[in-house]
């Protein structure tokens, strides 16, 4: 017995399939804290560092007690390759608790990376100072402007 699905958007017809092997290079998961939520971070990477997550990790930032880049609140960064994302990704969002982690690829689009290749745990948050990113392609920023992703 077989059985239609039909979607509810269809896909677009000029889609272009990427492989991420080609284009990829891992990814950038920032934990976002606040003087509240600092020991809560450092509790978290304490906790990362002592599973068996941490060996898929490329490197662990230091925590900026202040706004970095496009990034609204004070922040850490994870360096995760392609190959662990799968498991650096999945232990957040099972243990990051109420902190919110924004997630980009990493490609040579920062710009793309941050406003369309990129996914949340937690709070989505307007990104700010989108002009501090590489933008190889010349991408207009009004569109993305308070925004934590692509409309």
């Amino acid at each position: 017995m077989s059985s239609t699905v039909e979607l509810a958007t269809p896909p677009a017809r000029d889609l272009e399939v990427v492989d991420p092997q080609e284009r990829l290079r891992g990814y950038h998961a920032h934990i976002y804290f606040g003087p509240e939520t600092r020991g809560a971070v450092e509790a978290l990477l304490r906790a990362l560092r002592a599973s068996p997550a941490m060996v898929a990790v490329r490197t662990i930032g230091r925590l900026h007690d202040r706004p970095v880049g496009p990034h609204p609140r004070p922040s850490v960064q994870l360096e995760v390759p392609l190959a662990g994302a799968g498991l650096v990704l999945s232990w957040l969002a099972l243990n990051r608790g109420d902190l919110t982690v924004f997630v980009h690829a990493i490609t040579d689009d920062e710009v793309w990376d941050h406003v369309h290749n990129a996914m949340w745990m937690g709070e989505m948050l307007p990104l700010v100072n989108l002009e501090c990113l590489d933008n190889p392609n010349g991408r207009s920023l009004d569109a993305f402007r308070g925004r934590g992703s692509a409309p």
